[in-house]
């Protein structure tokens, strides 16, 4: 039951997933290629005055190029970090309401205490046995007397809310300077006087947390094997789903973080060549004058 749930969302987001990777390094190649071609076309004549339009024209280029393939990279790493999260989203409220409705079919069974008792019933004595061996196997059984099974209720502990959130402020676009002034007074009443209010609020309420807000709620059910059953697989199912969602945010973040580096990199060195040949342009103009 839990492993269909697991095998139809990963089918589907490989299938999306590898369109998205497959057009990216189609981009990933074309960039590389330019950018070789564009190291070979920065020659050391270029710093003469005449080939200052030539210069000015393959620096716009490279710089036109390195903006276009880093977007290119923020893109395709959004657009992966934010289908694997919406994926893992859809399999978080699958596997809770197909927890629910399991523990409720499973409870509206007929189970062995269920049915009247008639003459006879609860006599399991085996003919041709020992009087020992009765007794001892009466002991392990806990006796022959029925048991209340729906009586025995238990409450399963719910799954973690926040197990499949991607940390969008990771990124690179989310990343700003901290504010050189502090914010104006007037913002800072503003602010405090929302606070107080939400406060304000919260002590008017005054209610109890039902259970940790951290965790989906409680299931209560029968404790039967059935029921244990199903919240094993639950946890297992879950555990593997985990693992591949942090396997797969380790890599998209590592894979695309490391393709940007090298890209800033570039784009220093290229600026001192640049910086370099457009100096000794001048210096070569005031010697000529």
């Amino acid at each position: 039951m839990y492993g269909s749930i697991e095998k139809s969302l990963m089918q589907k987001m490989a299938q999306e997933t590898n369109a998205i990777e497959s057009d990216y390094d189609k981009k990933y190649k074309a960039n590389d290629s330019e950018k070789k071609e564009n190291l070979r076309n920065l020659r050391p004549n270029l710093s003469n005055p005449s080939c200052k339009e030539e210069l000015d024209q393959l620096d716009e280029k490279v710089i036109g190029r390195f903006n276009s393939f880093v977007d290119v990279i923020d893109t395709t790493q959004f657009k992966l970090l934010n289908l694997t999260e919406e994926n893992a989203d859809v399999y978080f409220k699958k596997i809770v309401n197909t927890t629910k409705a399991g523990l409720i079919i499973y409870s509206s069974l007929l189970f062995h205490d269920d049915f009247i008792v008639l003459p006879g019933d609860d006599i399991s004595e085996k003919k041709h046995m020992n009087i020992k061996k009765l007794m001892i196997q009466k002991k392990k059984e806990g006796g022959y007397a029925r048991g209340n099974i729906r009586g025995n209720v238990e409450k399963w502990k719910g799954l973690p809310k926040k197990a499949f959130v991607v940390d969008y402020k990771a990124l690179p676009e989310y990343k700003t300077e901290e504010p050189d002034s502090e914010p104006p007074k007037e913002e800072v009443k503003k602010e405090v006087k929302k606070e107080v209010k939400k406060d304000a609020k919260r002590e008017a309420k005054k209610e109890e947390p039902e259970g940790d807000p951290n965790f989906t709620e409680e299931l209560k059910s029968m404790k039967t094997a059935y029921h244990k059953a199903l919240i094993k697989q639950r946890n297992e199912s879950f555990k593997r789903f985990q693992d591949f969602f942090n396997e797969r945010m380790g890599k998209y973040f590592s894979l695309y973080n490391s393709h940007r580096t090298p890209e800033y990199k570039f784009k220093e060195s290229w600026e001192k060549n640049v910086a370099a040949l457009r100096s000794k342009q001048q210096m070569k103009s005031c010697s000529i004058t």
